[in-house]
């Protein structure tokens, strides 16, 4: 008759400070992430002290503590850990502070890159009578001009056969055949 041998237990250590996942105290940078928000604000040309930048400064508290948990410890390779912090921080704050700036600048409306073709605005007289939108009568359709300062914008089926573009072989057309028919 054998003998079951004890199933192994397994050591549990409890973490040492020495061995705990270093951590960045907010509050440090907090003030210095501000900073970096008016200076954006100063670069747009918002006035101090104004809704605009006290949006902006949020922007960057929000990016701030977005961002501090996943700060990677390891990659600093000697120097100061809260320079390497700033330093890897400043461009995440920066653009997103300059995207809000952009964004305040145009009334509240993100830029996009893509438009789109065929969707026309529809201006209606107000009065007393509820008009439908959708019985509107529409004089023309609008298509904005493609420019320099225009990206073009190309179909994503194709006319002829209505399948999707999956490559660029043309623009217009899904094949040569295609193209011929």
């Amino acid at each position: 008759m054998a003998l079951a041998a004890a199933p192994r237990e397994r050591r549990r250590h409890k973490a040492s400070p020495a061995r705990a996942k270093p951590t960045v105290n907010i509050l440090d940078h907090l003030e210095w992430a501000q900073q970096v928000a008016r200076r954006v604000s100063g670069r747009y040309r918002f006035e101090g002290r104004s809704q605009e930048q006290a949006d902006l400064e949020s922007v960057a508290t929000l990016e701030l503590v977005k961002r501090a948990p996943k700060f990677d410890f390891k990659r600093v390779r000697g120097g100061r850990v809260v320079d390497a912090f700033r330093g890897w921080l400043e461009q995440y704050i920066v653009s997103q502070c300059r995207r809000e700036a952009r964004r305040l600048r145009n009334g509240g409306t993100y830029h996009t890159r893509r438009e789109v073709e065929g969707v026309a605005l529809v201006a209606v007289e107000l009065g007393d009578d509820d008009v439908d939108l959708e019985e509107a009568e529409v004089d023309e359709e609008v298509v904005a001009p493609a420019g320099p300062h225009r990206a073009t914008t190309y179909p994503r089926h194709c006319p002829t056969c209505g399948r999707g573009f999956r490559g660029i072989v043309s623009r217009t057309h899904c094949s040569p055949a295609c193209r011929e028919t």
